[in-house]
């Protein structure tokens, strides 16, 4: 807002805070779809945290957090998981994204695909 405060609905009450903001945030991303007849199940999608004492996937560390500006718009982005079948569909990726480029875009990948029973799917990395 142009007063330089953000009030937002938190379920219970309003709040209002003052810009900048320090944002903490969790962002997962969709799993991917399974195989079928008996195939392999399809990959986690990947999962970055900035939540004190909790580590992001793939063993890295907690990340830092961003500061949000007044005026600052960001763009979130929910991916679902990956439809079964065949050859299971990749999950849709996850993230938060800073079009002014203040902040950093964080981005967190959808799991690869099952594959039918006998298959012979190779992962893509993106």
């Amino acid at each position: 807002t142009s007063s330089g405060n953000i009030t937002f609905y938190n379920g219970i009450i309003f709040n209002t805070v003052r810009y900048p903001m320090p944002v903490s945030f969790v962002v997962a991303a969709g799993g991917g779809g399974g195989g079928t007849d008996y195939g392999g199940g399809g990959g986690g999608g990947g999962y970055i945290s900035s939540v004190p004492t909790e580590c992001s996937g793939n063993n890295y560390g907690t990340q830092q957090g961003f500061v949000a500006r007044n005026g600052g718009i960001y763009q979130i982005t929910v991916g679902a998981g990956g439809s079964g079948g065949a050859g299971g569909l990749t999950g849709s990726n996850s993230s938060i994204l800073d079009p002014t480029g203040a902040s950093a875009n964080i981005i967190a990948l959808g799991g690869g695909g099952g594959t039918a029973c006998g298959g012979n799917r190779i992962g893509v990395l993106s």
